[in-house]
């Protein structure tokens, strides 16, 4: 082989290997079922299943047209992807197929920020080997009941909580908290690279535990009751290991949040909310000087919202342009000295139209125009406008401004309803119209063997239609069959 043909061949070979790694997204569809099931998993949202292996680089999504009831998943002992993505707020739930069940992500895992619908008692495990990118984890509000693990690599964790007894746990690895909103029941780092905290929220109900971090730095954090900044912590003889154990936690915190106004969906940042700083001898740290200052940990994603200061108490204070891109705004409170007072958050979510259960009557028979559909969309802000696309010319909608559609009158086909509330929140509902086959008799006969013989038969076997079937006969016989039943 010439320079040239080797230099051709490894072109191609790279070209087939390229290929080979690149990542494939699949969608879940066809309600519950085991996570390895190929007939589970689709090229095309609410697709057709394609027989394709889920591997270590494979993006999965589960979204709307993942099913409409909920979602039960099995999840073998270990399983490796590449990320994981939930775009539904239908109710989904993973679930030990095995005691040690783990799920492990190499690139990311993301949440819808407002979605409580998404649960999992299997470990999720994450580890990649990222030199200059991180990979991403966002929880949003949902409180799962088991523990999260950051074994290797480059991550960012954007907000994650766990339940109390579950433990948030980093190892080997590099980790940085950005406007992070954490809360779990312990938080355990040893021999990580890096740990970086900046303008970030992180609650632990029990244990928050260093161990052998070899580089940290904390700016305008609130870690588990204390605000810290720069590396003062308690470290022991090390310099590099530090316990903190919570010794606020029966308080509550002094700060009043009321009259939460929510942000439309466009422009989406015109939410607002009023809080109230009561007196002094509310706080558990009393302030060292009389007026207070405001910072506010914005969420990830989100517009920049400034704080305020030359704050007093029994105050009250409107903070504006807010948007819902995150499970919670953060608010920390200390002196003109820098000293810390107290904490809060106030949680701002987007309206998400979603619709009930739908009720429908189906095609009867192949070629009628005889399908219906009545279906209510809540959870959004009334009223509402639709536009609806029914198959067939003939079929009549009706529609209400609190939210309800009923469509008569169908033919085969796509159902498409496009709704819109009164702040701009959409929602797209799509339903596919189906009708029996053509009714067949499937008819056979056999001749009569011999002239004058009476052995001559003719059958039927029907398909098509809607069964039951009634075959009446000319000699007056009347048969009732069940479809692949035959009558002769």
């Amino acid at each position: 082989m010439n320079q040239r043909h080797k230099i051709i061949f490894l072109l191609l070979l790279s070209l087939v290997f390229g290929h080979s790694i690149k990542a494939q997204t699949l969608y879940w569809v066809g309600g519950s079922g085991n996570f390895n099931d190929i007939n589970h998993w689709s090229l095309t949202s609410g697709g057709e299943p394609t027989n394709v292996v889920i591997g270590n680089q494979s993006v999965l999504v589960f979204d709307n047209k993942s099913a409409v009831d909920n979602i039960n998943v099995v999840i073998p002992k270990d399983v490796t992807v590449r990320s994981l993505q939930i775009k539904t707020h239908q109710h989904i739930k993973f679930i030990k197929g095995d005691p040690e069940s783990r799920l492990t992500i190499e690139n990311d895992f993301n949440n819808l920020p407002d979605n409580l619908n998404f649960l999992s008692e299997v470990i999720f495990e994450f580890k990649n080997n990222f030199t200059s990118r991180y990979g991403e984890i966002s929880g949003g509000v949902c409180s799962f009941n088991t523990d999260f693990v950051v074994s290797g690599g480059n991550w960012k964790i954007k907000s994650l909580k766990l339940k109390e007894n579950n433990s948030l746990v980093l190892t080997n690895s590099s980790v940085e908290f950005n406007s992070s909103f954490i809360d779990v029941g312990n938080f355990k780092a040893s021999f990580c690279k890096t740990l970086n905290f900046k303008n970030s929220k992180i609650t632990t109900h029990n244990d928050f535990i260093f161990n052998n971090i070899q580089n940290y730095t904390i700016n305008k954090s609130y870690l588990n009751t204390k605000l810290l900044n720069g590396k003062a912590l308690e470290d022991d003889k090390t310099g590099i290991t530090a316990k903190f154990i919570s010794t606020n936690s029966a308080l509550s915190a002094c700060v009043i949040v009321s009259n939460i106004i929510q942000p439309s969906c466009i422009p989406g940042c015109d939410g607002s909310f009023v809080l109230t700083i009561p007196n002094y001898t509310c706080f558990p740290v009393t302030p060292t000087t009389p007026s207070i200052n405001m910072t506010i940990v914005n969420a990830a994603g989100c517009n920049t919202v400034t704080g305020l200061s030359g704050l007093v108490a029994g105050g009250v204070y409107t903070i504006t342009n807010v948007c819902a891109c995150s499970s919670a705004y953060g608010i920390v409170l200390f002196d003109d000295s820098g000293i810390f007072i107290d904490n809060g958050n106030v949680s701002i979510t987007t309206p998400v139209i979603t619709n009930l259960p739908p009720s429908t009557k189906t095609i009867t028979c192949n070629g009628l125009c005889t399908g219906s559909l009545s279906i209510t969309f809540i959870n959004g802000t009334a009223p509402y406008s639709f536009t609806v696309n029914p198959p067939g010319a003939g079929a009549t909608t009706v529609t209400t401004a609190a939210g309800s559609v009923s469509v008569t009158n169908m033919c085969a086909g796509t159902l498409t309803i496009f709704t819109q509330d009164s702040k701009g929140c959409t929602n797209t509902y799509t339903r596919t119209i189906t009708q029996p086959a053509p009714l067949n008799p499937q008819g056979s006969t056999t001749s009569v063997t011999c002239s004058g013989a009476c052995t001559g038969v003719a059958a039927v076997t029907p398909t098509g239609g809607t069964a039951n079937y009634t075959v009446t006969w000319s000699t007056g016989a009347v048969s009732v069959l069940s479809a692949g039943q035959t009558s002769s």
